[in-house]
């Protein structure tokens, strides 16, 4: 129930709201759009010498922006927080190149 003591909200009227629940502090977290499926695993790129290599990890809480990582990578990592999209699609054709 929302207070209304001005009647400025009417029936029908469009808002945005924001819901938070049990707020918690995570060792290692990434961008959500940082995680990738990779042979049907979870993944995300780290940086390594020369590039990126997709890191299998396991997954834990997400808010829709970020994502618990619980096992797979360190805090501190660095990674591929946007375009790993651009990097999976770089894996994809490495593999298919050398397909028979």
């Amino acid at each position: 129930t929302l207070a209304n003591p001005d009647a400025a909200w009417r029936p029908g009227l469009f808002v945005n709201v924001e819901l938070r629940s049990n707020d918690s502090e995570v060792p290692v977290a990434v961008r959500s759009d940082a995680l990738q499926t990779i042979d049907d695993k979870p993944s995300v790129f780290i940086r390594v010498d020369g590039g990126f290599i997709a890191q299998t990890v396991i997954t834990g809480k997400s808010d829709g922006k970020t994502l618990e990582i619980m096992q797979g990578m360190s805090a501190g990592t660095p990674y591929a927080a946007t375009g790993s999209f651009v990097l999976k699609a770089e894996l994809g054709k490495g593999s298919a190149e050398h397909a028979h």
